[in-house]
């Protein structure tokens, strides 16, 4: 009964190496969510850049509407 019981999974801790496995996964995932965090602000960025850009130097052309 002794060598069943020192067999168990149960009794045996985390092995090192799935330690290691879970905090570089931990790592990637929040390297990862910091990098889709970064490309979101760029676009971000770019849009609010347009919209501003658009709105104190619009661009030239006539308008249907608008006074000839």
């Amino acid at each position: 009964m002794k060598k069943g019981d020192e067999n168990s999974p149960e009794k045996e801790g985390p092995s090192p190496a799935a330690e290691k496995s879970t905090s570089v996964g931990g790592v990637r995932r929040i390297l990862f969510r910091g990098l889709i965090y970064l490309v979101l602000f760029f676009l971000l960025l770019i849009v609010s850049a347009g919209i501003v850009l658009e709105y104190f130097f619009p661009a030239e052309e006539e308008w249907v509407l608008g006074p000839r």
